[in-house]
């Protein structure tokens, strides 16, 4: 015990472990408390009312709320802002602190926004604290190879493929590519490499080259030998005709119309390279 007090016609008794015991005449309630009262420091009886100081050791109560839900990840993808209200169990609705704006990124963890002290008349103080928020405002960072900006490929270009990374949130998703422009893939083309982190940040890389149409052409085949290509000694077949001739006329002996002229049935290429 380590205080009492009387009123005309009932006592209190205020015990070391902070609760109070009543005797005598309760009318009115003079003798009446709540059964979970605790935490009472002082204590006083009047003629037929009682009272009772409790201590307010408990601190006030600060909750956040953000300014918007995360993504279905559970990630922002920038700048959160944390509203904060206060409560105190024996003082009620305590001044608001200031909204928090939560800036910093995380590591996937995530970082709990903070709000500032907020303190009861009794001196009981006490943070908000909200989430962990999932902050990634990065994108991730996406290389595409296989095709160089700039290049020119002839019949076909090379397969693009692509790489990507990202240091926070994580990928959504493997890395993709897609062609764009050209016809039947020749032409320019555009090869662009799209890759999403879980926080919705996306980045991209792009290549535009051109492909030339294939080189179609076969060398020609060879053709009957020219006059020029025969064999050495070969008799021409004008000659072989003149040795059948007889009588030496002339009209028969005639002109070579085959052997002396150009020959133009060699052999064509008519590919350039």
């Amino acid at each position: 015990m380590t205080a009492v007090a009387g009123g005309t016609f009932h006592s209190l008794a205020l015990l070391s472990n902070g609760t109070v015991v009543a005797a005598g005449y309760g009318g009115q309630g003079a003798t009446s408390f709540p059964a979970n009262l605790s935490g009472v420091t002082a204590i006083a009886a009047g003629n037929s009312h009682s009272l009772a100081v409790v201590a307010d050791t408990g601190a006030p109560t600060v909750t956040g709320a953000a300014d918007r839900a995360p993504n279905a990840a559970g990630w922002y993808s920038d700048s959160v802002t944390v509203s904060w209200t206060a409560t105190d169990d024996v003082e009620g609705p305590l001044p608001t602190p200031p909204a928090t704006v939560q800036t910093s990124e995380s590591d996937g963890s995530g970082q709990p926004a903070q709000s500032d002290p907020v303190c009861d008349r009794s001196g009981n103080c006490s943070r908000g604290s909200f989430g962990p928020v999932k902050l990634d405002r990065t994108a991730p960072q996406v290389t595409l190879a296989g095709v160089v900006d700039g290049g020119t490929y002839q019949g076909a270009a090379p397969a693009a493929s692509c790489n990507a990374t990202d240091a926070l949130s994580g990928l959504e998703a493997p890395c993709a590519v897609s062609l764009s422009g050209g016809m039947n893939g020749i032409g320019t083309l555009t090869a662009t490499a799209t890759a999403s982190d879980q926080a919705g940040n996306t980045a991209t890389a792009k290549a535009t080259f051109t492909v030339t149409a294939p080189n179609t052409c076969t060398p020609s085949k060879p053709g009957r030998p020219g006059h020029n290509d025969r064999k050495p000694g070969a008799v021409p077949r004008d000659r072989k005709a003149q040795n059948h001739k007889t009588g030496g006329d002339s009209r028969h002996r005639g002109e070579n119309h085959h052997g002396d002229s150009d020959d133009h049935h060699g052999t064509d290429d008519a590919c350039d390279d």
